[in-house]
């Protein structure tokens, strides 16, 4: 069982590798959260799902690609409500659960699924961060800057993020 387990993991790493490769090379600049994956994990609810997506393996292979090919990652800060900011009109939605599936703004009523609502959000927000100049390339982690392009924070490519 844990050989079989095992085979399943590695399988899944390639594809990270090559998914990695794929949005890199098809975009200019990736926007992604910069979750609290040690934090997550400590969740029980969340911890088998949290590791065996291997969100800090995609980001690591994300950084690293972007670096070799010259574009651009941005990391958008972990407390930056993507999932309870409305994409139509920027309402904050403070009571979101983790259950709502669905994101319907009391605003404006929009209704969209909240994943894809959260993925403009982190776009959007990416683009803002690059066109201010405002983006902290370290993030305070110990990121080379000396490097051929800016590693910065960040998720989705507009085109992703509208499907």
């Amino acid at each position: 069982m844990l050989l079989r387990i095992a085979h399943i993991r590695r399988f899944g790493r390639q594809k990270t590798i090559c998914g990695t490769c794929d949005l890199i090379c098809r975009y200019d600049v990736v926007c992604c959260e910069d979750l609290n994956v040690k934090g997550m994990v400590r969740n029980h609810h969340l911890a088998k799902s949290v590791s065996d997506a291997s969100w800090g393996t995609f980001v690591t292979m994300l950084e690293y690609k972007a670096w070799w090919y010259g574009k651009t990652l941005v990391k958008i800060g972990r407390f930056y409500p993507s999932s309870k900011t409305c994409h139509h009109c920027g309402h904050v939605k403070e009571d979101l659960s983790l259950s709502d599936r669905y994101y319907t703004c009391p605003n404006c009523g929009e209704l969209i699924d909240r994943d894809l609502n959260a993925a403009k959000n982190i776009l959007d927000e990416g683009l803002r961060n690059i066109s201010a100049g405002t983006v902290d390339y370290t993030d305070g982690e110990g990121v080379r800057l000396a490097c051929k392009h800016s590693l910065m924070k960040s998720e989705s490519h507009k085109s992703l993020a509208c499907g």
